[in-house]
């Protein structure tokens, strides 16, 4: 029986590589933190550790010796500018920590879940990553550079980058806009296109790179290359609503979420439509290099053309339903 670790277990793509791993009888350690809600683990043949990922001491004590993978999927997913320092810790350092460990208790395998967004920012040098406008992307970009500076100790790695992951155990990415559909509260959505990928197929993802992939290689994790608007759309004909959502103009949203963002400081509150997110979605995204789609289904086995948008909405909001989230 093989044996792993997995961080961000409960939340969606952890919550799916969990399912997946259990299908193939592996033991699974979910790490997680002391205020999770593990509830969302419920009826998971799994154990579960409390850790603090930014205290290398919790680590050591958390990773058990001769693991056959750890699967790093948490992250901390803030758009916030103000969260940037507890996104380093989260992100980085964390990272750190994990492939330190991961040497030192003579781990086989560590799979990383970077995003796709790094992609367009590969920078090597640690300063040129610092002027990376997104805390998310430039902490994940920051995450990748660890585990590079470990290729000399030995570390066998692979990273992964999904885009858009949609499916069930999403308990409150994209999922929300589904909740804003059936709420018929989600008047405009991003201009542009995007790629929407199938969380199980992500899921599965991982356990290929772990069993296929090469050493100290990347895979770009590509899907279904959609528009916002379509994306939301679908989710409504599945809801059974006629109304149709248009995209809002990016110009707007930027004015809108910067006037949002500075409102949020001055009482204190946080929003969701962060300037950061709006740059970081609003303009939409080119479709995934063909080379980068060759290379994931030629070494792993991803095949994204196997993907259709309205299975991936449809399985997320039968997920919701079931679970009463819709």
């Amino acid at each position: 029986m093989k044996k792993a670790v997995i961080t961000g277990g409960t939340g969606c793509v952890g919550r799916n590589l969990v399912d997946i791993l259990e299908k193939e009888n592996w033991e699974i350690i979910v790490l997680h933190r002391e205020s999770s809600d593990l509830s969302k683990l419920k009826g998971c043949n799994v154990k579960t550790q409390v850790v603090d990922l930014k205290n290398k001491t919790s680590v050591l004590n958390a990773i058990p010796f001769g693991l056959d993978a750890i699967f790093h999927v948490a992250a901390n997913l803030s758009h916030d500018p103000r969260d940037q320092k507890e996104q380093w810790n989260d992100n980085v350092l964390g990272t750190r920590y994990l492939a330190e460990v991961a040497l030192e208790k003579k781990t086989k395998r560590f799979i990383f879940t970077s995003t796709g967004a790094t992609m367009t920012s590969h920078f090597k040098d640690k300063e040129r990553c610092g002027k990376i406008k997104s805390g998310y992307v430039r902490t994940k970009r920051l995450a990748e550079i660890e585990l590079y500076n470990k290729i000399k100790d030995g570390l066998d790695f692979v990273i992964l980058h999904p885009i858009i992951v949609v499916g069930k155990y999403d308990y409150g990415n994209y999922s929300s806009i589904f909740k804003l559909l059936k709420e018929k509260k989600l008047k405009r959505i991003f201009p542009g296109n995007f790629v929407f990928c199938d969380a199980t197929e992500i899921a599965k993802a991982h356990l290929n790179a772990y069993e296929k992939g090469k050493s100290c290689e990347h895979y770009v994790l590509g899907g279904v290359y959609s528009t916002w608007a379509d994306f939301a759309n679908t989710g409504g004909k599945i809801l059974g609503l006629k109304k149709k959502i248009k995209p809002a103009p990016y110009i707007v949203l930027k004015i809108v979420s910067n006037i949002a963002f500075l409102y949020s400081k001055i009482v204190g509150n946080k929003i969701d439509m962060t300037p950061e997110v709006v740059e970081l979605v609003g303009k939409g995204e080119v479709e995934i290099n063909p080379y980068f789609s060759r290379k994931a289904k030629n070494e792993i086995g991803y095949d994204p053309e196997k993907q259709n948008l309205e299975g991936m909405i449809k399985t997320c909001i039968n997920w919701m339903q079931i679970s009463g989230k819709l």
